[in-house]
């Protein structure tokens, strides 16, 4: 299905390119030209600031893996990858990987998230019987990236306080509760589709996020969470990291593991795998480029309008829709669609924190897709990439129907 995707998002963005020659727009293919260029040029700036992360991250998951760290919190987590993910052997190398991806995202630690993603589809691929198809485990954990449970949006605090915000942290509650909701859909959704079955653990364990969730739901009415909230949240988050390494720096002193040879090793695999990578990306980004520079996105979103006003659909969140529509796409292109609808709207309006939550409750799901599957030469990502646009429309309209519940 991705190829079928890329392909035709440059034959449709070719033909809506000259529908809008015919219309009168002269520059329009020099300006689709020029953004498959700057798009291409992007890309390999990317790579770069991701070269140094995952050089930096995969040493330390190296230094982890000796010291026997890792292994340690695969066993913990056994009881819940047993039931999600039952063709990984227990205690595999995998495990620790998917674990600490998924507390970076819950965190809000995006670029220490991603090398441990890379690193957990690099150990499911040598689970995997097909080579170029997508296993069942890697679809799952794909699954579980791309609606993590966001516990501390960091970045979308941070936002909100440059547009101007009275209380920065007012959408809290909403990005938690709408991507404690997405993350749950997207988990029963896989489960139905490979015929996993609930048992009491899973069932228990979901009654106690959603009790989590309801504790946060009293203290952010019961005003326990200021406004400065957010900034301890933020020295918290980083805090984390340099606590982590010292961890795992003491855990292999114990074991007597040479740490900076570890080190070294990991960040080799590192450049590895972000040469393996760069392909992927520059045509991902270039792909996008065609879609917006067209005016396909464009199209879409005045379709998109359209059809909620004829539905008589609330409308009060339309402003809103271009980080909607964008952000399985692009993430730093609805970080920008983000920032104008919070200064067009005001970082308070209904529309703005709609846009705000969205952005913190939702995944670039072409981008994940595209990047962990590619790094490890997957060509053929099975029902991976329409599994993760269904749960990603799920948890977008999740997030619209909380910001209804709560600011309305």
């Amino acid at each position: 299905m991705l190829s079928r995707v890329w392909g035709g998002i440059f034959i449709l963005g070719a033909l809506s390119a000259l529908l809008r020659y015919l219309q009168g727009d002269l520059s329009i293919f020099a300006h689709l030209n020029a953004a498959m260029l700057q798009a291409a040029h992007a890309a390999v700036e990317m790579m770069l600031t991701l070269t140094g992360m995952l050089c930096l991250w995969m040493g330390f998951f190296q230094i982890a893996e000796q010291s026997g760290a890792m292994a340690g919190l695969a066993r913990a987590l056994s009881p819940l990858w047993r039931r999600l993910l039952p063709d990984v052997p227990e205690n595999h190398p995998a495990l620790a990987a998917i674990s600490m991806n998924l507390a970076a995202n819950m965190l809000g630690l995006d670029n220490a998230a991603t090398p441990w993603g890379l690193r957990a589809m690099q150990e499911l691929q040598e689970l995997n019987g097909d080579r170029e198809r997508a296993s069942r485990a890697q679809i799952m954990f794909l699954m579980l990236n791309c609606n993590a449970w966001t516990l501390l949006p960091l970045s979308i605090f941070a936002y909100r306080a440059a547009a101007g915000a009275v209380d920065p942290a007012l959408v809290f509650l909403p990005i938690v509760c709408s991507s404690l909701l997405g993350f749950t859909w997207a988990i029963i959704l896989t489960m139905c589709i490979q015929r996993l079955r609930p048992d009491a653990f899973l069932l228990s364990l979901g009654g106690g996020l959603l009790a989590a969730a309801g504790l946060l739901a009293w203290a952010w009415q019961r005003h326990l969470l200021a406004a400065s909230w957010w900034h301890a949240a933020s020295t918290f988050g980083n805090a984390l990291l340099i606590v982590f390494i010292v961890l795992i720096l003491l855990a292999a002193q114990r074991r007597k593991v040479e740490v900076y040879p570890a080190f070294l090793e990991g960040a080799r695999q590192g450049l590895e795998t972000a040469w393996q990578l760069t392909p992927y990306l520059i045509g991902m980004w270039v792909a996008l480029a065609v879609f917006r520079a067209s005016g396909l996105f464009d199209l879409l979103l005045f379709w998109v309008e359209r059809g909620l006003h004829a539905l008589d659909a609330p409308v009060s969140f339309v402003p809103a829709l271009p980080v909607v529509l964008m952000k399985p796409f692009s993430g730093g292109g609805a970080r920008v669609l983000l920032l104008e609808t919070l200064h067009r709207v005001g970082v308070d309006s209904f529309p703005g924190r709609v846009a705000a939550v969205v952005q913190g409750s939702t995944e670039t799901i072409f981008y994940v897709v595209t990047v962990y599957l590619g790094s490890v030469g997957i060509r053929r990502e099975g029902y991976a990439l329409a599994l993760g646009l269904l749960t990603e429309a799920c948890g977008a309209v999740l997030a619209i129907l909380v910001c209804y519940a709560v600011f309305t």
